[in-house]
């Protein structure tokens, strides 16, 4: 709210000021201190004339502006303290003894309430959201609770605290559960209730529960579908009935569930692979499906991804690899929601053409080489590289279920040299040339 104008020169000036809409002067003129009273007049919204001096600073020209609001002056009164003997009880409503007072237009009510009391302001008090009458009915409660109503007049920002009402919440019977708040489908859950002497139980699990009800203290239950429950406890001690609620999930959810993620894997008559896997993961929105490949069923990259989007009925997902690389492919899938990571089984497709029954890669090679074996071998493997002028360099025996065989011919000096296999118990024989520039 300061302002300053610089650089005038000596001279009788005077201040005026245009008001916002709905603010209004206060009383002009009134203190006996000028640095603390407004000195615009109200009338014409200029100060009177004044005379600067040459170098003289002038900071007792001051405006004073309000809100232009007739508020009220008294917030009324409300009644309705009360005992109640145990949590989950129903207070009754809460009246408006006499009504606000003073100014004018029409009135705007907020109720507050708070678990420990205290003045309006300190912190401790939230706004009731809805609770915009003279009068209010408070639902269910499980604990002491104040509460207080405030009004004011349309267009003020101030308001009025009328006194507290006090709900007073006894222990003469407790309701408490005590249980989990997502629950398997299929698992045994165990739900208890505080143990009170003397006090009956009363429980009812919802749909798709077994039991559905009981009156034991602590209860087993196995629910049969999935779903949102609410799961509801009557503890009844002499005249004092307490009531409580709890909010469950029943969820298959194999991240949360443990179950197993199972693709499948198909080669069709054309080259492409179909791996496709189900999941009923209708109350899992956030889910996403990363498809990864490798090459040796050891190391993935992801190579695609599926959302719920992409769901087809009954739950089934899809990716189609229209591209497989030539020998091994190795699949699997990643389901991936704010819960965590399942990662499902590996699926492995072959890729060879024909009667081939080995593929070696890189060639040219520069250090590492790579065989790959078709999966079909029963016996052990040997091979065996050679120079040109046909000296044994390396020679080893790669076993029967090996389906990618690493070999290290980076200290061999440039040159071609020949890899020979020999399988089928020695039997069948196969000869490349490798090339290593």
């Amino acid at each position: 709210g300061l302002y300053l104008f610089d650089g005038l020169k000596p001279g009788q000036y005077q201040v005026g000021v245009q008001l916002p809409a709905g603010m209004v002067f206060t009383y002009g003129n009134i203190c006996s201190d000028n640095d603390l009273d407004s000195d615009i007049w109200s009338n014409t919204g200029l100060t009177s004339l004044f005379t600067l001096e040459a170098s003289q600073c002038r900071a007792d020209v001051d405006a004073g502006i309000l809100e232009d609001c007739d508020n009220v002056t008294d917030a009324g009164t409300i009644a309705g303290d009360e005992f109640l003997c145990g949590p989950g009880n129903d207070p009754g409503p809460i009246m408006e003894v006499t009504p606000p007072s003073g100014g004018s237009g029409n009135l705007e009510y907020v109720w507050l309430q708070s678990h420990t009391g205290g003045p309006v302001g300190s912190g401790v008090w939230e706004v009731i959201q809805g609770a915009t009458g003279p009068n209010y009915d408070p639902p269910l409660i499980y604990q002491t609770t104040w509460y207080v109503r405030c009004v004011r007049r349309e267009g003020c920002t101030e308001f009025l605290e009328t006194n507290f009402v006090l709900k007073e919440v006894g222990d003469e019977a407790v309701a408490q559960i005590d249980g989990p708040l997502t629950v398997c489908e299929g698992d045994p859950v165990v739900f208890s209730a505080l143990p009170q002497t003397g006090a009956s139980y009363f429980w009812e699990f919802g749909p798709a529960a077994s039991p559905a009800t009981s009156t034991e203290q602590s209860v087993e239950v196995v629910y049969a579908s999935d779903g949102p429950r609410t799961v509801k406890l009557t503890v009844t001690k002499g005249s004092c009935v307490s009531t409580d609620a709890l909010e469950i999930m029943v969820t298959n959810n194999p991240v949360i569930c443990g179950s197993p993620l199972v693709i499948y894997g198909n080669k069709g008559h054309s080259k492409n692979v179909q791996i496709t896997f189900q999941v009923d993961d209708e109350i899992m929105p956030d889910v996403t499906y990363f498809i990864d490949h490798g090459r040796d069923g050891a190391e993935f990259a992801p190579v695609a991804t599926l959302t719920r989007e992409d769901r087809k009925p009954g739950g089934w997902y899809e990716y189609i690899d229209s591209d497989p690389r030539h020998g091994h492919n190795f699949y699997r899938v990643r389901m991936v929601s704010p819960q965590g990571v399942v990662v499902s089984n590996v699926v492995h497709i072959e890729n060879f053409i024909g009667l081939e029954q080995f593929l070696i890669y890189p060639n040219p090679v520069k250090d590492v080489v790579y065989l790959e074996l078709r999966g079909d071998f029963t016996s052990d493997s040997q091979i065996i590289v050679r120079s040109m002028d046909e000296r044994v360099i390396f020679s080893d025996v790669i076993p029967a279920t090996t389906y990618r065989y690493e070999m290290d011919l980076g200290a061999l000096p440039a040159g071609v040299y020949f890899v020979q296999i020999m399988y089928n118990n020695m039997q069948g024989n196969q000869f490349f040339k490798l090339v290593k520039p």
